[in-house]
């Protein structure tokens, strides 16, 4: 059994007293960023952080800046449905590669060819039965991806779960199991890898490797698999539930259950750095336009990485975001919009209602596609100048 990399990432966030100025204009207040200092130990040693808050030793004090009203002028743009397609059962989760657009459902998934807008196949993915093997035959099990854990039941209650496209291949995550992220060749379209990752829920594809966020021993986990092989490496153990999670700007992005946000290394895996974002519920990550991007509680959020500033647009449950001709998509699941927001400013800068409940999205050849869960559709979307 290899040695499993149980590293407890431990957050203290300094709490700062702030004055709050008159809310006449938008309101700004201290957006806390710690910084830590890391020494990794195998074996469960605990990292050792070393806190510099802003304000107080070389931090970083930042602002915090509130969109209260849409964008107007010349930065506006028209936002339109280019094309439609019925899906069933429910579409969620969206990837776009190799030339097709992927559709999760309950425990499949469905390829959709952008030029003709029809579904070419669909691919199930949760069945009943024990976990599939690499092309080698070997399997690969919870040791294998550093884990000490039972069996779950394949095949009774389990969905299809996120999506993401790397090395030629869709990856997704599945509760078949325990949790699983299942690997699909996108020339044949079949199962080339298994691997058991307990709790399995985010994925992102990015820095060389495929990311997926899980649960085990009670807390969340975060395990980088090779794409090329399907070889997963030993997991780091959080300090708290995987909320949200993003790779770009050289780095891996965790949102943690309770708030903070986490910078990782994405090949030492040493925590670079943890932002409190100065909002609730953060359950939705992206990076884009050189910044990172938070869905919370009735606001995106937009976080400078170098400088920490956030700045903050009002948006009605925002379910999911996704970069992509130059700005950030949203979905607004109760106003039944989609919304797009200027990358520098974070304002929106175009908007159009869309059908019932638009979760999912993914860019491709200069459209968003975007599932609508209650509609049982995918349609695409462009922005243009007015």
């Amino acid at each position: 059994m290899p040695d499993t990399r149980d590293v407890a990432v431990r957050t203290f966030l300094q709490h700062m007293a702030v004055e709050v100025p008159p809310p006449s204009t938008p309101t700004p207040t201290l957006l806390r960023r710690a910084r830590w200092g890391i020494a990794a130990r195998l074996g469960g040693l605990a990292l050792v952080f070393v806190l510099v808050a802003s304000g107080v030793a070389a931090g970083v004090a930042s602002l915090r800046a509130s969109n209260e009203t849409p964008a107007n002028g010349s930065n506006r743009v028209a936002l339109h449905v280019t094309a439609r397609v019925q899906v069933n059962p429910t579409p969620m989760s969206v990837a776009a590669g190799a030339g097709s657009v992927w559709v999760s459902h309950p425990r499949s998934i469905s390829r959709i060819d952008p030029p003709s807008t029809t579904v070419i196949d669909t691919i199930r993915v949760v069945t009943a039965g024990s976990s599939p093997e690499i092309g080698d035959g070997t399997s690969l099990g919870c040791i294998q991806a550093g884990f000490v854990c039972g069996g779950g039941d394949p095949g009774s209650g389990d969905a299809v779960g996120e999506l993401a496209f790397a090395d030629d291949a869709v990856w997704a995550t599945t509760s078949d199991g325990g949790g699983r992220v299942v690997r699909i060749d996108t020339t044949n379209e079949e199962i080339a890898a298994t691997i058991d990752v307990p709790g399995a829920y985010g994925v992102a594809a990015g820095e060389g490797a495929v990311w997926v966020a899980g649960s085990a021993r009670r807390t969340g986990t975060l395990v980088r698999i090779d794409p090329a092989t399907s070889r997963p490496a030993d997991p780091l153990f959080l300090d708290a539930d995987v909320n949200a999670l993003a790779v770009g700007g050289g780095s891996v992005w965790v949102a943690l259950s309770g708030g903070p946000v986490l910078r990782i290394d994405p090949v030492s895996l040493e925590l670079l750095a943890t932002y409190d974002p100065g909002v609730d519920g953060i359950d939705n990550l992206a990076f884009g336009g050189g910044a990172l991007w938070g869905a919370g509680d009735g606001v995106v959020v937009r976080l400078d990485p170098t400088t920490a500033e956030a700045i903050e647009t009002p948006v009605s449950n925002p379910v999911d975001l996704e970069f992509g001709g130059g700005a950030m998509w949203v979905s607004a699941y109760d106003s039944n919009e989609v919304l797009a927001l200027d990358p520098s400013s974070g304002a929106v800068i175009g908007r159009i209602a869309v059908g019932d409940s638009p979760n999912g999205k993914a860019f491709m050849e200069g459209a968003m596609w975007v599932a609508l869960d209650l509609d049982h559709a995918v349609i695409g979307l462009v922005a243009d100048s007015p």
